[in-house]
């Protein structure tokens, strides 16, 4: 099941308002990403941003001064940590390059009434 789109929703409802700050990664695309980018940091280079949309992107950015996140949506899996601690390693990295403010979030945790939330999938 392809969660993204009831996280973005949730994040929306919970982490409000919503706005030019916030970048969802709902198409599969770099455009929009490289766009924001472009939009929300003005000072990166053009090769700077060409170099960032090639590389991997969080799936939620907010941008909030101080308070700037990224988010990563996996499932509560052995793989799903796996890949989700080489993305928090990559992003990481090229955000501290590119001199851009945000840190893995912290703010936000999906409702564990959502029927997707692992503490609330039926037993098999």
């Amino acid at each position: 099941m392809i969660v993204e789109p009831r996280v973005f929703r949730d994040f929306r409802t919970l982490i409000a308002p919503s706005g030019p700050g916030d970048f969802f990664d709902d198409s599969k695309s770099s455009t929009p990403y490289a766009n924001f980018l472009a939009a929300q940091h003005p000072h990166l280079s053009p090769g700077q941003v060409s170099h960032l949309q090639g590389r991997r992107r969080p799936d939620i950015l907010r941008r909030a001064g101080s308070a700037s996140e990224w988010y990563e949506i996996k499932p509560a899996s052995v793989s799903g940590a796996r890949d989700a601690t080489l993305k928090l390693i990559n992003i990481l990295n090229d955000y501290t390059s590119a001199g851009l403010p945000y840190v893995p979030g912290r703010r936000y945790t999906r409702d564990p009434r959502d029927p997707t939330h692992p503490d609330d999938r039926p037993e098999r």
